[in-house]
């Protein structure tokens, strides 16, 4: 499902699913690593030096004034769909996988009613304790809601950069002052 009137960039396109496809199987090359494997490490090294940062300059590339024209609620539909409908899903698959391959997720006793309890209340959070890979649709979700009700004033580059120093100082205020999952804090739930 795409908004009407927009181009797609088909190498830009191509380039994010590798960006995807990066995260999560950076995320699933760490779980080899762990094992003391050399070969998964040195993988894990090189898709860690640059997966993330790519997919965000991407994902930003194709940011466009058109969006703004979309009502609010088609625009929070197609990016729920787009986003939070794949969050949905991959969290369902890690959420099975126990219950063939019994294994601790997180220290969470999987499959167990406790561990799918301290799960399911830790990803209500924003801590996905069964897929953490897909802990980056959620931040693209996050930020693009963002994106869709401050784009329309940053209009100029005075305001960008005030609009950068203003978001950078309200982040680090949130961050330090009202992090309820932080769990250095002991703010998980467990």
């Amino acid at each position: 499902m795409e908004p009407t009137g927009t181009k797609r960039i088909l190498v830009i396109d191509i380039a994010r699913f590798y960006a995807m496809a990066l995260v999560f199987y950076g995320h699933f090359i760490e779980r080899i690593m762990l094992l003391h494997n050399p070969a998964a490490a040195a993988q894990y090294k090189f898709v860690y030096s640059f997966h993330m940062m790519l997919f965000f300059v991407l994902a930003g590339y194709v940011a466009k004034e058109s969006d703004l024209a979309l009502g609010f609620g088609r625009y929070l539909k197609y990016h729920a769909l787009s986003r939070l409908l794949p969050y949905v899903f991959f969290t369902t698959i890690f959420m099975v996988l126990p219950l063939v391959l019994p294994e601790q997720v997180f220290h969470l006793p999987l499959p167990s009613v406790k561990g799918y309890t301290i799960g399911l209340l830790n990803a209500a959070f924003g801590i996905n304790m069964f897929c953490v890979p897909a802990w980056f649709l959620l931040m693209l979700f996050s930020v693009e809601m963002v994106h869709y009700a401050a784009f329309r004033f940053l209009t100029s580059d005075a305001r960008i950069l005030i609009g950068a120093a203003l978001f950078y100082v309200v982040g680090y205020w949130f961050n330090l002052e009202l992090d309820i999952v932080n769990p250095v804090k002991g703010r998980i739930v467990g």
